[in-house]
C-alpha cells in the first residue's frame, strides 16, 4: 500500500524533474513489444527507442503520429516515483490499474471521446479534466453509508455524472525489466485508428454565402432570367449542351434543376413541401395564359433531367419574371432549410480520428493502491507533447510494399486460371454484349430481357489490366499535374540467375 503521492512521468526523466511530459516513441520493427521491452532493460535513452529526432516527425510544433497502415506503431513509456525525497521508484504491485487518453485540442478547449453506458457521445468537452475517466471506478458522490443505498443513489443521479472516456490501457513492464532498468516503467499502445463512431449524426450548419452563391440567378433577387431564348428545348439540344458547353445558360439550368431537386427536395411530392408553393407566387407568361413558376421547373425536370415524361419539346415563356427581394430572401431561407436537413441525412456519424488536421494530446493515469481498505488513488501525468495523426495516404517512410505481377507473355498467361466469377443479370448482359462501337456512340441501351451468366475471371489478370490502364492515365494526367517524377519511381532490378 502507499501512503504518499505518486508522480506519473515521462520514461527517463531526470531524478528532480516532477514535470517530464510521456515519452512517444516511433517504431518500425515487426516485434516492437520486445524491442522497446530490451531496450528499456538496457536503459537506452529515449531517442534510441525511438523518440522523435528528424523533421519528417514535426509539423510545425506538433509531431506526426503515423499510422499501422505505414507499417509504424506508436507507444508511450512512464515511470512511476514516490513523491519523497530522491524520488525512488513506486513498487510496481501498488499499481492497481493504469491507462491514459486521448483529447482533442479544439479552439481552446481539451475534448475527449465520450461515452455513456457504453453509448459512444463522440467527441465533447471535458469538464472535470481530473476526474476518473472510467465511470466504474469514481467513487460516489452521495454516500449514505449503506451500499445498498448508495447504489441506489448512484442510479437516481446517474445522468447527472460527467460521461466516461474511452481509456487505452497501460501496461507496468515485466518485473525482471523493471529491475534491470531500475525503473517502475509503463508502457502503452497508442491508437492513431478507430472505427468508433457518435451514435448520433453531427448537425451540419449551411454557410449563407455558400448558399447564396450556389442559388440560381433568376432566385437571387435582382438580377435577370436565364438567356434561354424563344425557341422550344429539345431533349437532343439539352443532351448536346451538357456534353460540350458546361457556361451554356441552358446547361446550368439543368445542374440548378438538379440541385433544387436533389438537395432542397423543392418538388418533393407532399404536403411537407414548402418551396414548390413559394416558387409558385411568380408566374411565367405564355401567349395562351401563365403559368405558375414551379410547375414550369417542375416539367423541365422531369422532361430533361428525370426522363420521367417522354421527349417533346417544351416551349419557353414569353416572359419570366423575377421573384420580389422579399419572396427571394424567404425561398433561400427555406432551400437553406431543406439542405441542412438533407445534407443531415446523408453526412456520417463522426468518427473518432477523421478531423484532417486535428491536434491531440495524450494523458496519462494510473491508480495506485492505498491504505488496506481503502479505494486506490488516481494519480495522473503531465499532458504529452501535441500531435497530429498523419492521414493514410501519405508516405511514412517505411519500407515499400511489394506486389507481384505475372509476366506478360502467352505461356504464362495460361497458367493464370479464373478464380473469381460474377454473376451478371439479364440487361446488364444484354448491355455488355453489345458492340464497343455503341458504347462510344452513346447508343449502348439493353436489348430486351436477354440471358442471365456467370463469367468467370481471374484476379491477376484483373489486375494486371488495372496497371496497365493505371499507366496510361498516369502519362494521360501528367500534363495537368506534372507529377510522374513524385509519385513514379521505377528502378532496374536484377533478375536471378
Amino acid at each position: 500500500m502507499v501512503t504518499h503521492p505518486v508522480i506519473l512521468r515521462g520514461y527517463h526523466a531526470s531524478r528532480n524533474d516532477r514535470l517530464a511530459a510521456p515519452v512517444l516513441v516511433k517504431r518500425l520493427d515487426q516485434e516492437f513489444i520486445p524491442g522497446v521491452l530490451d531496450g528499456l532493460r538496457r536503459k537506452l535513452a529515449p531517442t534510441d527507442l525511438g523518440e522523435a529526432k528528424s523533421a519528417e516527425d514535426f509539423r510545425g510544433n506538433h509531431l506526426r503520429l503515423f499510422q499501422p497502415v505505414h507499417r509504424t506503431f506508436n507507444l508511450v513509456l512512464l515511470e512511476a516515483v514516490c513523491d519523497r525525497p530522491g524520488f525512488p521508484r513506486l513498487n510496481p504491485r501498488d499499481i492497481a490499474s493504469a491507462g491514459f487518453v486521448i483529447r482533442r485540442e479544439a479552439e481552446g478547449r481539451n475534448e475527449g471521446w465520450l461515452l455513456r453506458d457504453d453509448q459512444v457521445i463522440g467527441w465533447e468537452n471535458v469538464d472535470a479534466p481530473t476526474l476518473d475517466p472510467d465511470a466504474k471506478h469514481r467513487r460516489p458522490r452521495l454516500n449514505a453509508g449503506h451500499p445498498h443505498v448508495n447504489g441506489k443513489l448512484a442510479r437516481l443521479y446517474e445522468a447527472l455524472e460527467p460521461p466516461a472516456e474511452r481509456v487505452a490501457p497501460l501496461f507496468v513492464a515485466p518485473p525482471e525489466v523493471c529491475a534491470e532498468a531500475e525503473r517502475t516503467l509503463l508502457y502503452g499502445l497508442v491508437p492513431v485508428t478507430s472505427s468508433e463512431r457518435s451514435e448520433k449524426p453531427q448537425p451540419v450548419a449551411i454557410d449563407a454565402d455558400v448558399l447564396q452563391a450556389s442559388m440560381p440567378n433568376f432566385l437571387r433577387g435582382p438580377g435577370a432570367w436565364p438567356e434561354l431564348g424563344k425557341d422550344p428545348v429539345t431533349f437532343q439540344l439539352v443532351n448536346d449542351l451538357v456534353a460540350t458547353d458546361p457556361n451554356h445558360p441552358l446547361t446550368r439550368l439543368m445542374q440548378n434543376l438538379r440541385l433544387m431537386h436533389f438537395g432542397w427536395h423543392a418538388f418533393a411530392a407532399g404536403t411537407g413541401n414548402a418551396i414548390l408553393p413559394l416558387l409558385n407566387e411568380v408566374n411565367v407568361a405564355y401567349s395562351d395564359g401563365p403559368e405558375p413558376l414551379g410547375d414550369f421547373l417542375q416539367r423541365l425536370l422531369r422532361r430533361f433531367v428525370l426522363r420521367e415524361d417522354g421527349e417533346a419539346a417544351i416551349p419557353m415563356p414569353d416572359d419570366w419574371p423575377l421573384p420580389t427581394d422579399a419572396l427571394a430572401a424567404r425561398i433561400r431561407a427555406q432551400a437553406g432549410k431543406n439542405l441542412a436537413d438533407r445534407l443531415n441525412e446523408g453526412v456520417p456519424n463522426q468518427q473518432r480520428f477523421e478531423e484532417p488536421g486535428a491536434v491531440y494530446r495524450l494523458h496519462a493515469f494510473a491508480r495506485v493502491r492505498g491504505a488496506d481498505g481503502c479505494p486506490p488513488e488516481l494519480h495522473w501525468s503531465q499532458p504529452s507533447r501535441t500531435f497530429h495523426i498523419v492521414p493514410w495516404w501519405e508516405s511514412g517512410g517505411a519500407p515499400l510494399h511489394t506486389i507481384s505481377l505475372p509476366d506478360f507473355d502467352r505461356e504464362s498467361v495460361k497458367n493464370i486460371k479464373p478464380n473469381v466469377a460474377f454473376k451478371i443479370p439479364p440487361r446488364l448482359a444484354a448491355l455488355l454484349n453489345q458492340s464497343p462501337r455503341n458504347f462510344l456512340d452513346g447508343k449502348a441501351e439493353p436489348q430486351g430481357l436477354g440471358i442471365a451468366w456467370i463469367c468467370s475471371f481471374s484476379i491477376p489478370i484483373i489486375t494486371l489490366c488495372a496497371f496497365i490502364v493505371m499507366f496510361i492515365f498516369l502519362v494521360l494526367l501528367h500534363v495537368a499535374f506534372w507529377w510522374l517524377f513524385y509519385i513514379k519511381i521505377c528502378l532496374p532490378f536484377p533478375k536471378k540467375q
